[in-house]
């Protein structure tokens, strides 16, 4: 079952406007911000092809949606959110 956040009504609104955005041959601007910046665009160019996969990408608390994302730029900014947090919440027993 999908998380929560992608069956609200402003999740289903952004990725329409994203699909019908693409399908129009409109170029998108990633929002992961620039290339080599912590959790910033993983391309040398934040622009987004009508025929790139693209995402509709949340904050980090991952309730706010902030934009558009290249899908390689998003999937690899939430794991590396996911790394951390169970790399902050693991602890040792020795």
């Amino acid at each position: 079952m999908a998380d929560p956040k992608y069956r609200t009504p402003e999740y289903r609104a952004a990725y329409k406007q994203l699909k019908q955005d693409q399908a129009q041959g409109k170029w998108l601007t990633c929002v992961q911000g620039w290339h080599g910046s912590s959790g910033g665009c993983l391309f040398a160019s934040r622009s987004i092809a009508p025929t790139a996969p693209a995402h509709v990408a949340h904050d980090d608390s991952g309730t706010r949606i902030i934009g558009v994302a290249h899908a390689r730029c998003n999937v690899v900014d939430g794991g590396q959110r996911r790394h951390a947090k169970v790399a902050s919440s693991s602890r040792w027993i020795l």
